[in-house]
């Protein structure tokens, strides 16, 4: 069988999720002594530690919070239709494994909390 000649691979563009002051204000529409007041007003977070770089996430996630956005915390997920149906299955499933004792027996001998 012949060899197919290998198509060259086009270039990926990565955008670097560490960011200099100048790229993070650029990023941010703002000057590097406008993104600077941001930071030190707390609106936008601070470098990483030990470095002069800021993430690209968290200044996304401190974005979304100023314009009012919702945004999720590192870690979380949003929870679907699925997971809160089963959130609330299992509960049901602990309450019927578990009653409340002042709810056993007939209606009738039940005491009242």
């Amino acid at each position: 069988m012949p060899r197919r000649p290998r198509q060259p691979r086009e270039p990926v563009a990565l955008e670097p999720r560490c960011l200099t002051i100048a790229d993070a204000a650029a990023y941010c529409g703002l000057t590097p002594g406008g993104f600077r007041n941001w930071v030190s007003t707390g609106r936008l977070p601070p470098s990483l530690p030990g470095t002069h770089r800021w993430d690209r996430k968290a200044i996304d996630f401190a974005l979304d919070r100023l314009s009012g956005l919702p945004s999720q915390l590192p870690g979380e997920q949003e929870e679907n239709d699925y997971d809160r149906w089963k959130r609330q299955y299992d509960a049901r499933e602990a309450e019927a494994r578990n009653p409340d004792p002042s709810l056993r027996g007939p209606p009738w001998r039940r005491v009242p909390k």
